[in-house]
């Protein structure tokens, strides 16, 4: 008895060298293949907006690189001593506001341009949970 179906892959045309830029975006997973690539002195762009777990939120970070948003004071608000976004990881939280904005900005804008270039695209998903800011009405990463 055979148990199990043999299923042939062609090759993939377009093969990654390390002439590519690879972005990466989505779960630690994205960082952990991040790292591998790093290693081996790809050249990559990781998880922009820090790790990122849901599709929604994902979709939304493409579409803020897409649109390339400047992010505002009413885009950030403060909680517990630091400066937070909705649609970020804590890791881009600072006690300074003009930081935490720098540091958004210029994420997005390195990000932007260097997925305009990008040849490969990893997305790792977290899982399918979304989880909504009530009074706002918007889904939070």
């Amino acid at each position: 008895m055979n148990f199990n179906t043999k299923v042939e892959i062609l090759p993939f045309e377009n093969k990654i060298s390390h002439k590519s830029k690879i972005f990466l975006i989505g779960s630690c997973f994205s960082e952990n293949i991040a790292i591998k690539f790093e290693n081996s002195k790809f050249n990559i762009k990781c998880n922009p907006f820090g790790v990122v777990y849901n599709p929604v939120s994902i979709f939304n970070c493409f579409e803020i690189l897409k649109k390339q948003k400047i992010f505002t004071e009413n885009d950030i608000f403060f909680e517990n001593g630091v400066w937070k976004s909705f649609e970020h990881h804590s890791s881009f939280s600072k006690v300074d506001k003009n930081e935490t904005l720098q540091n958004i900005n210029n994420d997005i804008i390195n990000a932007s341009s260097f997925l305009k270039k990008t040849a490969h695209v990893f997305i790792t998903l977290g899982t399918s949970w979304i989880y909504e800011h009530i009074e706002k009405g918007f889904v939070v990463s």
